[in-house]
């Protein structure tokens, strides 16, 4: 029996693809057409089930679309040029790093088409170190339309948002929407004249800093950039062009180079400006270079941006600025304090800029930090903007390499050098017993929503109010030997403890002695300092004096150990800790007065504090 034949719509249709998707496949040989322009439908039926698999394909797909689209919709300012990528995006599969600089090349030529169009000869040359002689003809069947936008990184906008949805990105890379790269400049301008400076991004990418700074009227022979992406480095080059068609190849070739800065980079310069790469992983060799030759990567558990604030602050020129976007780990992690020690070492600061999570594909809050090579560790006159806040600092700080907390007024800083400064403290670092709750490695399996045989509560982080525990909704038979990771049973089962969470905007510590058990979102801490009173260690770390510590001391809403260790502890007088014992004995025994009496514990911590 003769197969039965269908038409192009009839077969876009069972494939699920659009007409001009079809164009494509057929010219690159995915989908078979008959002489007569049809299709076998036996044929289609089968190509379309291998390419659904279960629709696992198809989500895949539209996941990859959204992400690119999600990710990188803020990186330019043009709302048309956003949907236009969309539906480049819709109508390709992925592609590879040939075709996409085919694809690069055609939007660089339509780009090219709506300015004046002077000196080609430069132009062609760009395209022709861009597309290294790769050619994609199925490119003519695009209908896509991106218009000029002066200044913005169109063309690096389309290279990021393919490599996205071809899973071809690079680990550390994360593009920098216009609004911050503008305001970064702004941070610079309002400290320095960036007009006579010499200016580098030493990690441009396709150039968006390069272009905003040109968009201020700097001229490229004052600005240069590096990257080790030949295909960024390509479009960054073009990108310049097409904003000052005057420029010439050699010009664009000296300013703008593909090489690794970190260690094919010797030259100075005045200010040094941009988004190294963070969280990326490097070979084994090259990291074992790098250990030889940076101060930072002689501490476990380096990242890329550390070994770039050590490279700048030694590019620069005395008296020169840095202007990096940096993840606010940078201000607090213990594996990045040899960094802030080079800054303390080496700059003051100008501006701190704290953004929150605002890079998309990163969920690490960042901040813009500038720095001048000069008065080494000065704080005074630093501008610090936050998201509810900006304020300047009006003295010089007592900051060390442990904690750059600078997010706080002068009123806060001097009520937490009041905390940081009472008389002969005492820490829990070293003077505790502190345990992760248990980690079963299989909650669906091993956790219940209700209470069976051999079965025991198992608290939460949610379970654990301030003082008191909630009733639990969670049950699990305790067998040790099962889970992933579990402390000691005389860890938990001891006769008293204190439970928390770890992860709370505030502090929630709670009292337990009934031998509870803690899932990992549920900590424990064992008070073991002579002379004081589990209740009253309780009272302190629920008091509010605690919670303006924690907040501004580490602006995290993770309750580290360390966290927790780096609290002074006021010593009271016996008659002090009785009355604060009984105090939290009330809020125990269910008292109705509760939020009264926590109230009042504040007022007498407050006191222990000298703060009232």
């Amino acid at each position: 029996m003769e197969n039965l034949r269908i038409s192009r719509r009839e077969a876009c249709e069972i494939l699920s693809i659009s007409t001009e998707t079809a164009s494509k496949w057929i010219k690159l040989g995915k989908l078979k057409m008959n002489d007569d322009k049809t299709f076998d439908k036996e044929y289609v039926e089968r190509l379309a089930e291998e390419n659904k698999t279960g629709s696992l394909l198809k989500s895949r797909r539209n996941k990859r679309l959204k992400d690119a689209v999600e990710i990188y919709g803020g990186y330019i300012n043009s709302y048309k040029n956003r949907e236009e990528v969309k539906r480049l995006l819709n109508d390709t599969d992925i592609l590879s790093l040939d075709e996409i600089r085919g694809v690069l090349a055609y939007f660089a030529r339509q780009l090219y088409a709506k300015t004046e169009q002077s000196n080609p000869e430069v132009f062609e040359a760009l395209i022709s170190d861009l597309t290294k002689n790769s050619v994609n003809s199925f490119c003519n069947n695009f209908n896509i339309n991106l218009e000029f936008t002066p200044f913005d990184d169109t063309l690096g906008f389309v290279y990021i948002s393919l490599l996205q949805f071809s899973n071809k990105k690079s680990k550390g890379m994360f593009f920098t929407p216009n609004r911050i790269s503008d305001d970064i400049i702004e941070d610079l301008n309002s400290v320095t004249d960036l007009q006579n400076k010499m200016i580098c991004d030493p990690c441009c990418g396709s150039g968006n800093f390069l272009l905003r700074l040109m968009k201020n009227g700097l001229s490229l022979n004052r600005i240069f950039g590096f990257d080790i992406d030949e295909i960024s480095v390509a479009l960054a080059k073009i990108s310049l062009f097409l904003n000052d068609t005057n420029l010439t190849s050699e010009q664009l070739n000296s300013h703008i180079k593909c090489l690794d800065s970190l260690t094919e980079l010797d030259n100075n310069f005045d200010v040094i400006i941009g988004n190294p790469p963070w969280g990326g992983s490097y070979d084994k060799e090259y990291r074992k270079a790098v250990r030889k030759s940076f101060l930072v990567a002689k501490r476990n558990g380096f990242d890329t941006f550390d070994l770039f604030i050590e490279k700048a602050i030694a590019m620069l020129n005395e008296n020169g600025f840095l202007a990096y976007i940096l993840p606010e780990a940078l201000m607090n992690v213990s594996s990045h304090q040899k960094a802030r020690e080079l800054i303390l070492n080496n700059a003051s600061f100008k501006s701190v800029h704290y953004f929150g999570q605002t890079l998309k594909g990163s969920t690490s809050p960042v901040v813009a930090l500038t720095l001048q090579k000069c008065d080494c560790g000065s704080t005074k006159n630093c501008r610090i903007k936050t998201k509810s806040n900006s304020f300047v600092i009006g003295s010089n700080r007592r900051i060390d390499s442990s904690n750059f907390n600078l997010n706080i007024t002068d009123f806060e800083y001097e009520y937490l050098e009041q905390i940081n400064s009472i008389k002969e403290p005492v820490f829990l670092k070293n003077n505790a017993v502190f345990a992760v709750g248990i980690i079963t490695g299989n909650n669906k399996s091993y956790i219940k929503s209700e209470r069976l045989p051999d079965t025991e509560p198992i608290l939460k982080g949610t379970d654990i109010g301030k003082y008191t525990i909630n009733e639990a909704h969670a049950f699990v038979h305790y067998d040790r030997s099962i889970f992933q990771q579990s402390a000691p049973p005389e860890t938990y089962r001891a006769k008293e403890k204190i439970l928390y969470r770890y992860i709370s905007s505030t502090p929630v510590f709670a009292y337990d002695d009934r031998q509870m058990l803690p899932l990992n979102s549920c900590n424990v801490l064992i008070p073991q300092i002579d002379g004081l009173d589990i209740k009253y260690i309780l009272a302190i770390l629920n008091s509010s004096v605690a919670e303006f510590f924690f907040s501004k001391t580490f602006n995290s809403v993770e309750m580290l150990k360390s966290h927790i260790e780096a609290l002074p502890i006021p010593v009271p007088t016996a008659q002090q800790q009785a009355k604060i014992i009984s105090l939290v004995d009330e809020i125990l025994n269910n008292s109705t007065e509760a939020t009264i009496i926590q109230n009042e514990l504040n007022s007498i911590v407050e006191k222990l504090y000298n703060l009232a």
